[in-house]
């Protein structure tokens, strides 16, 4: 149950006059509510980037049976990491800001992130995802420390990676993708404004080699920097994107993937 809002009881004095009116079926009503219900429970549970999003990190299940668990650890001056840990507490990988994290099956890491142009201006030039083995990780004293610009900190290299160029044509494009992947059908990563580039979705779908690209056209007129979306998922019933960000409210998408259908919650 969540506490009512402003917005909540915005909503809720045009539903009470679209009824009176006759203007709404209460079947609709119903509908409508359960619809909402269900796209926020969805984007509560869709990962988002450490540190904000750390709870939304899900424990993984090591392919030998061992479990590991996800922890906020606070370093000072704004510095956040997110680590994992196995049961006996040791430290096997950390998420640095920005990058996601999540179970891969069978057992496995995987996490993607943004990567920043090593020539100025510095800007989003791809999105990285890589793939570790949690039971084959070395332990780790803490963050990796280096005057340049560190995405996670892990013992070994990946087992499994590839990239996808920030930029690419709206619609379908083709992606070699390591069969490590091969097991989700698909993956959703939002990627911020690149050069030349706009805010975007990319629908990732490993076993095809294939990544279609949604332009998030409608978010424009925002404080770049300051608003961003941070996570979108699928809605359980409709299948269209839904989302949140930073300091930006809940929203639908329309049917075609590009432009903002409504929002459910500011």
């Amino acid at each position: 149950m969540r506490c009512s809002t402003g917005q909540d009881l915005k909503r809720s004095f045009f539903v009470c006059i679209s009824l009176k009116k006759g203007l709404l079926h209460p079947s609709a009503l119903l509908n409508s509510l359960m619809s909402d219900d269900l796209a926020l429970k969805a984007i509560e549970e869709a990962v988002g980037p450490a540190p904000w999003y750390w709870k939304t990190f899900k424990s993984i299940t090591g392919n030998s049976g061992n479990k590991f668990a996800w922890r906020l650890a606070d370093y000072g001056k704004g510095r956040q990491y997110v680590f994992l840990e196995n049961e006996q507490g040791d430290l096997k990988f950390a998420a640095h800001t920005h990058t996601r994290a999540v179970p891969w099956s069978p057992g496995l890491l995987a996490a993607w992130f943004p990567v920043l142009s090593e020539t100025p201006p510095q800007v989003v030039c791809e999105m990285r995802i890589v793939c570790f083995d949690p039971d084959k990780l070395p332990t780790i004293t803490g963050p990796k420390q280096s005057s340049g610009r560190t995405y996670y900190s892990a013992g070994r290299a990946p087992i499994a990676e590839f990239s996808i160029a920030v930029g690419l044509a709206p619609g379908a494009n083709p992606v070699n993708i390591p069969r490590e992947f091969h097991s989700e059908e698909e993956v959703l990563i939002v990627a911020s404004p690149g050069l030349n580039a706009t805010t975007a979705i990319y629908a990732v779908y490993p076993k095809r080699g294939k990544v279609i690209v949604f332009p998030q056209l409608w978010f424009k007129g925002f404080d770049e920097g300051y608003q961003w979306i941070s996570r979108v998922t699928r809605h359980p019933s409709t299948r269209r994107f839904v989302g949140d960000g930073v300091r930006i409210g809940k929203f639908e998408l329309t049917d075609e993937g590009c432009h903002l259908a409504r929002w459910i919650v500011w």
